[in-house]
């Protein structure tokens, strides 16, 4: 019926301005992450309160993929110097932090790719490397000779505990510029965001 599709129409309005106003508003709150990643990027860390100017709800949502691109290439780059300190690259860190994750052999050279958003060619490079420098071990899966589950060394074990301390100090830099609340509600809004890819990646593949 007519009244039917006007709800309809009138429900889809609705969720199309609450979509774009949690792009604006995580646009307000990445222009200030921008802002401390660039201090931090420079090696120039202070303690700085960054406040967003006018109507967060008015920031072109146009403008949010650069904004999440800049703060991720910086905190990247910081990160990668700082890691680099400890015998770390970023990827053997997030590797080493996803078999930390899971019960001891239950992580396989294909989840960790998955996991990783990469490739089988990729991964099977990085865990050569690891494996080079003794962060870990492959062992090939008696039932699957195709598979191979993946084991943390007692220095993966070490080195990893290294990298989560200077990626913990970080975060704790980069966020900074939030207060309590904003902190609450930019995680909230990152997660639902991420939950809303991986279901759109998922319903691709």
């Amino acid at each position: 019926s007519m009244y039917n599709w006007k709800e309809k129409q009138q429900l889809r309005k609705q969720k199309l301005f609450g979509k774009s106003l949690v792009i604006s508003v995580l646009c307000g709150l990445f222009k200030k992450l921008v802002l401390v990643c660039t201090i931090l990027s420079n090696a120039e860390v202070k303690k700085t309160n960054f406040i967003i100017q006018g109507d967060p709800s008015k920031h072109n949502p146009e403008s949010f993929p650069p904004l999440l691109r800049e703060c991720w290439n910086k905190l990247n780059s910081t990160f990668m110097h700082r890691v680099k300190r400890v015998g770390l690259t970023p990827d053997q860190y997030i590797a080493l932090r996803w078999i930390h994750e899971f019960p001891e052999g239950e992580i396989s050279q294909v989840k960790l790719a998955e996991l990783m958003f990469t490739d089988s060619n990729n991964i099977s490079g990085l865990m050569k490397r690891m494996e080079g420098l003794k962060l870990i071990v492959r062992k090939t899966n008696s039932s699957d000779l195709r598979k191979k589950h993946i084991f943390q060394t007692s220095h993966g074990s070490v080195q990893f505990k290294k990298g989560k301390k200077i990626a913990e100090q970080l975060e704790s830099e980069a966020l900074s510029c939030f207060s309590t609340q904003e902190k609450t509600h930019f995680l909230t809004l990152l997660n639902q965001l991420s939950k809303t890819i991986n279901d759109q990646r998922k319903a691709l593949f």
